[in-house]
């Protein structure tokens, strides 16, 4: 069961992670496209992302900015959650 205080932060959390997607767009259609900030964003979004996932589902998780970790919690409460660990590793670096 969800609780309306975890849907509330999950919420706030998705919509940075949405904040962060925007800004991530921005930096890859300047004319001197900015790809280290669009990684930096896109990474970012991410990582927001997942902590909503957890925060939604209840998950307690510690203070980071490493994905895989975040992605491995969300996995064990999630499995079928579709995101390849490989796929968040070239944005590794950026967070």
């Amino acid at each position: 069961m969800i609780r309306k205080a975890n849907r509330a932060c999950a919420e706030k959390w998705l919509t940075k992670a949405d904040h962060d997607l925007v800004m991530a767009n921005r930096a890859l259609m300047l004319p001197d496209a900015l790809t280290d900030m669009t990684c930096f964003h896109a990474q970012q979004a991410i990582e927001k992302a997942l902590k909503g996932i957890l925060t939604l589902h209840g998950i307690v998780f510690d203070k980071t900015h490493s994905l895989k970790p975040l992605l491995d919690l969300a996995k064990k409460r999630l499995p079928k959650l579709n995101i390849k660990p490989l796929a968040l590793a070239a944005f590794s670096s950026y967070g």
